[in-house]
């Protein structure tokens, strides 16, 4: 598998991103809400589903953190620094996972083909790889966690994962301001797009650390040739912090991050 010379890693320290299961409350579910851009994914308790929506309307206690290539989504809180299994808040798979360990993502035994951009939403993301707990989490945008195959295999969300080259076009030449103090509380926005981005709580070795970074997940995965560790997954990500905007860098794949999702591409 070929190196792809356009990312550089963020420090080896986050290689060993880990974290631990519980599904939603079991009241009669509305209907999902209507998502709303610049669509992030968090939890709706109303329907108990998978939702997108803006700043305003979500909070920081409901969005929901993604492993890369992963499909169970999980919340995370920076006044609770030990992961808990009721963090688990979307799980399509029926399976019970009982640490952080052993949510599922994108592995290099999971590789089929050539890397690709877009190669999450394009070719990983099938039905039996979302029983599994893999995929693309914007495919599924609406579905409540016991959906059947046939109900994941015929929704269409309109939605998907941004790819690398998407982050490339709409963010390189993109500054920021902060909208309010950093964190906790802080929001990036991002100028021109006007968008807000939320400052980082990284998920690794069992605990939640907040950042200043605000990063957020693509669809392109990559593989760093580590001396130590082999070829180690990794996605591509797009990375807001209080000195620049980065649009050439890749985080562990089993590190906890949030997720952006965008129209879905022709």
């Amino acid at each position: 598998m070929k190196k792809l010379s356009l990312l550089t890693l963020i420090a080896a320290a986050f290689t060993a991103c880990s974290q631990d299961n519980n599904d939603g409350p079991g009241n009669q579910p509305s209907d999902p809400p209507v998502p709303q851009a610049p669509y992030i994914l968090y939890y709706d308790a109303a329907s108990q589903s998978l939702a997108a929506g803006r700043w305003g309307a979500v909070t920081t206690d409901n969005i929901l953190l993604f492993k890369f290539g992963s499909v169970v989504g999980f919340t995370a809180s920076i006044d609770n620094y030990e992961w808990q299994r009721s963090d688990i808040k979307f799980n399509p798979t029926g399976k019970n996972f009982t640490n952080y360990t052993s949510i599922p993502y994108f592995d290099e035994s999971n590789m089929t083909g050539h890397l690709v951009d877009g190669y999450i939403t394009d070719i990983y993301h099938t039905v039996a790889n979302v029983k599994a707990g893999k995929g693309d989490p914007c495919k599924l945008v609406g579905l409540r966690a016991n959906a059947t195959d046939d109900e994941i295999e015929a929704h269409d969300s309109g939605l998907q994962l941004p790819s690398f080259s998407y982050f490339q076009a709409i963010y390189s030449d993109a500054t920021f301001e902060w909208t309010t103090n950093p964190v906790p509380g802080g929001r990036l926005k991002a100028l021109p797009t006007a968008e807000t981005f939320l400052p980082q709580v990284m998920i690794r070795d069992h605990s939640q650390m907040p950042y200043i970074d605000a990063i957020y997940w693509s669809s392109l995965p990559y593989f760093n040739n580590d001396p130590q560790l082999g070829m180690t997954p990794h996605g591509g990500v797009l990375i807001f912090n209080d000195e620049e905007v980065k649009t050439n860098s890749a985080m562990p794949s089993g590190c906890g991050l949030p997720v952006r999702c965008i129209q879905a591409l022709e």
